[in-house]
């Protein structure tokens, strides 16, 4: 399977433009929602009702699919970087979805980091297992039907972006061995 790199476009409708709330797999399509990207995230303080987890994971090769022909993409880590700021440089921190469908409100990023050292990181400190390059987050839940219906209830339970990228071909093809690999590794983790 043929392999792509994503990239940052040269316009301004590049890049991250909302997060949303998710549980399961909801689009794929040139529009691209990160959901086999998908890492748990932690309730960390249920009074403020803050949330934080794992938006993007560098150089993690995740299937899409497009009129039925499959392959894979990646970001690397300078790219999540640069994603990352443009995000919020460009005022979309309070843009959130559930599922990729349902816009809601009352939602932003309060904090939003690349882990440097995996080790001695916030997220290692939550019990959430990042890689050196993810963009990590931190979610405030201020919308009441969102906080007690799905994210108390567990029907969210992770983050995923909606963003436009461009795909750059890549010379690598995901092997047999690679790709049983990847699906060893990513069953593994549910």
């Amino acid at each position: 399977m043929k392999l792509f790199e994503l990239i940052l476009g040269t316009e301004d409708e590049s890049g991250v433009f909302a997060i949303s709330l998710v549980d399961k797999p909801a689009m794929e399509s040139d529009f691209i929602a990160f959901n086999e990207n998908l890492v748990e995230f932690k309730t960390v303080d249920e009074d403020k009702r803050l949330v934080t987890g794992i938006v993007l994971i560098p150089d993690k090769p995740i299937y899409r699919s497009n009129g039925g022909e499959g392959y894979y993409v990646y970001l690397s880590s300078d790219t999540i970087e640069t994603a990352s700021q443009m995000y919020l440089l460009q005022h979309n921190h309070s843009n959130a979805t559930i599922e990729h469908a349902e816009e809601v409100k009352g939602l932003g990023l309060v904090e939003s980091w690349i882990v440097t050292d995996p080790s001695n990181d916030k997220t290692n400190a939550l019990g959430l297992s990042a890689e050196k390059g993810s963009w990590a987050a931190t979610m405030k839940i201020n919308n009441d039907d969102v906080w007690n219906n799905y994210v108390k209830t567990g029907k969210v339970n992770g983050f995923s972006i909606e963003a436009m990228f461009e795909q750059k071909p890549t010379n690598i093809e995901m092997g047999l061995v690679e790709l049983l690999n990847e699906f060893k590794k990513n069953t593994a983790e549910y």
